[in-house]
């Protein structure tokens, strides 16, 4: 998916399971791009919010240009989620 349509596809994730998205932060704008995007589940949400960001996992590690993208939790904050991810230049950041 391009960017927009990742942005998109998060959007709809936020409104069909209760998550908000805390922040969304671009890395230096030089090769490689790192994104860190943090998500805040709602508590009695966090099973089903992980699931579905889970999905995007293997799809996005697939696509051309991607070096990383992960998915972690926090182990203080269960509610507390956050996509990492690294990719080649910002064209492929832009797919």
């Amino acid at each position: 998916r391009d960017r927009i349509g990742r942005l998109r596809h998060r959007r709809r994730i936020e409104l069909a399971v209760g998550l908000r998205v805390s922040l969304l932060h671009y890395g230096p704008m030089e090769n490689p791009i790192r994104v860190v995007a943090r998500f805040s589940a709602k508590p009695d949400r966090i099973e089903d919010v992980k699931r579905v960001l889970t999905d995007f996992v293997a799809p996005t590690r697939g696509e051309e240009g991607c070096i990383a993208y992960d998915l972690l939790q926090n182990a203080a904050d269960p509610t507390d989620l956050t996509f990492v991810e690294e990719w080649t230049s910002e064209a492929a950041l832009e797919k």
